[in-house]
């Protein structure tokens, strides 16, 4: 008598032979076949949802990888806004002092920096700030 693994994990030449090898009628040899076939069937499923899970894991790993760059990105992004303010305030308060040193007026002068860098005094539109 076969064994249901001998059934199922034959290559299908040697359970071909088997089968020819055994005395067995026609209806013992589609049953073999049917065992085979669901035994193969089964085997195939376990495999198809170990990938999926697998396949779900490397998601959901992704997704924290993301979430975490996410969460640094917004982080430099808080403290980029906080160094752009700081810078903002400095600018300020360095134009104003180079305006009083000058002996200039806030509301009618302003420093301006071009695009080749240069820094230029120029008076202010009338209508103010």
């Amino acid at each position: 008598p076969l064994t249901v693994m001998e059934i199922i994990h034959k290559p299908m030449e040697e359970f071909n032979d088997l089968l020819s090898n055994q005395a067995v009628t026609e209806e013992q040899m589609n049953i073999c076949r049917d065992i085979r076939r669901r035994g193969k069937n089964k085997v195939a499923a376990q495999n198809c949802r170990k990938r999926k899970i697998e396949q779900i894991s490397g998601l959901e790993n992704d997704l924290s990888l993301a979430k975490s760059r996410k969460e640094n990105i917004l982080g430099e992004r808080v403290e980029l806004l906080r160094q752009q303010q700081e810078w903002g305030r400095r600018l300020d308060r360095l134009e104003k002092d180079m305006l009083v040193r000058m002996g200039k007026e806030e509301k009618d002068w302003m420093i301006v920096v071009d695009r080749n860098m240069l820094v230029h005094l120029e008076k202010r539109e009338a209508g103010g700030l």
